[in-house]
């Protein structure tokens, strides 16, 4: 029996040294890391964290551009990994991203219903884990959630994204940019889909948030423009269009040359314009027009 423990504990050791190997090479984006790892996982086929480190491996290299077919192989992985171990937390929560990715990028539906699922086994290992990486899941829990929202119309997936994006707040101690216009755009969306200011509202809260602590985050500043012109539009409060165009002109300044500011800008200028048949608003807006025309003629 010794003997047989002390060959067990060299092909571990071997199947270690072969995934080093593998994860070693496919960093340097070489595709000799797949005998390695084929290797590893021979020897050690029933270790979880062989499957859920080859997993991570591929992730990395699939987010590259043109190297997206990893993130399938990544999946495979994480799933061998789950099945090896089913309260393995990290890989389900690592699975969930690869599912969350591939959902973007090929905007296939069932990719993001697969993450949403993988979320939900993770939370249910969620105990006793640290509050950051609770933070996180929670976070990406509400982008697939919203992902969701967009391909079914529903108030329900955004009620549940929401849900989700205040799940991860209450796990933050000082939230990023990033994170208050992800939770900022989907309050703007469940406005937008029931017509209630007050979701307006909220959605200015949090998106302030995000232009407050980067004040050249070019995202937060569109997204706090949007939700004030949608303001505007319920309301027909002249207040809002100037708080519109702030933000429009704050995107500008970091973004000069993206015609969506001006198309926007311009858009809003227009409405204003024509409820209050001020010939100042329309001769802006056609300026704002003109602008994005110029920097994109394509754009009918």
């Amino acid at each position: 029996p010794s003997e047989i423990l002390i060959v067990d504990l060299q092909k571990k050791e071997l199947a270690y040294r072969y995934l080093a190997e593998g994860e070693m090479s496919l960093l340097q984006g070489n595709l000799r890391a797949l005998p390695c790892f084929e290797a590893a996982s021979n020897l050690d086929s029933q270790n979880p964290q062989i499957w859920y480190r080859q997993g991570l491996a591929f992730f990395e290299y699939g987010s590259e551009d043109g190297k997206e077919k990893a993130l399938l192989l990544a999946s495979k992985n994480f799933k061998i990994a789950t099945q090896l171990q089913s309260n393995y937390f990290d890989a389900w929560v690592a699975w969930g991203n690869v599912l969350l990715q591939l959902g973007r990028f090929h905007e296939e539906h069932h990719f993001l219903i697969e993450a949403k699922d993988k979320y939900q086994k993770a939370l249910e290992y969620a105990e006793n884990q640290p509050k950051e990486l609770l933070a996180e899941l929670y976070w990406d829990y509400g982008i697939a959630w919203s992902e969701i929202a967009q391909h079914s119309g529903e108030a329900l997936d955004l009620r549940l994204a929401i849900e989700s994006y205040e799940m991860s707040k209450s796990c933050q101690e000082n939230p990023s940019p990033e994170f208050w216009n992800d939770c900022g755009k989907a309050y703007l969306e469940m406005g937008l889909l029931i017509n209630d200011s007050r979701f307006y509202l909220q959605s200015i809260e949090h998106l302030h948030r995000a232009v407050s602590k980067s004040p050249h985050y070019f995202d937060g500043w569109m997204s706090l423009a949007e939700s004030y012109s949608q303001l505007y539009i319920n309301t027909l409060d002249e207040r809002y269009v100037a708080k519109a165009s702030d933000a429009y002109a704050a995107a500008s300044k970091v973004s000069p040359q993206d015609p969506e500011v001006w198309l926007s800008w311009g858009q809003l200028l227009g409405e204003s314009g024509r409820h209050t048949c001020d010939p100042k608003s329309r001769g802006l807006s056609i300026e704002k027009c003109a602008r994005a025309a110029q920097l994109d003629p394509e754009d009918s």
